[in-house]
């Protein structure tokens, strides 16, 4: 009984180290979201204005840019009004709409990573991510497996 009592503490230290690791690595930001996070620090200027969805945003005020919405509820001026426009946008088929919103919060950058993706769009190619790919004034400036960093240029 001893040996066998001593075999399972054995077996539940090992199994729990490895569901640890396993849980570890799954936590974010990933690899590929800090390099894409550091190529931002690096090309943007200070203070740019990054969108993404909103529980991205810690990440952009850790490098020094500023974000439309983040977790932090309490500090957002108008937080309900900038949710609602958050999810227009993501969900916008109108580039009117688009554009109206990135202007109202000064956008300069739009981050899109798998997760983000997967949560709006699934596999498809629809609405926002249909107007970013074929109107002028975004342009990828950035993209790896994971993440891809647009540049809206406003035209003069």
């Amino acid at each position: 009984i001893r040996i066998f009592s001593v075999l399972i503490l054995m077996c539940g230290i090992i199994f729990s180290g490895l569901s640890f690791i396993k849980q570890t690595s799954l936590m974010e930001p990933s690899l590929r979201q800090i390099e894409a996070l550091n190529y931002l620090r690096e090309k943007s200027n200070p203070r740019s204005v990054i969108f993404s969805y909103y529980d991205r945003g810690l990440w952009f005020n850790y490098i020094g840019d500023k974000n439309v919405m983040d977790s932090n509820f309490f500090y957002a001026p108008n937080v309900n009004e900038r949710w609602e426009d958050s999810l227009m946008l993501l969900n916008s088929n109108d580039i009117d709409t688009t554009l109206e919103i990135l202007n109202k919060y000064k956008v300069d950058y739009i981050w899109l990573d798998r997760h983000v993706k997967d949560r709006f769009y699934g596999a498809n190619e629809i609405n926002f991510l249909y107007q970013l790919k074929y109107d002028q004034r975004f342009r990828v400036v950035y993209r790896n497996l994971d993440v891809e960093i647009w540049k809206y240029e406003k035209l003069l």
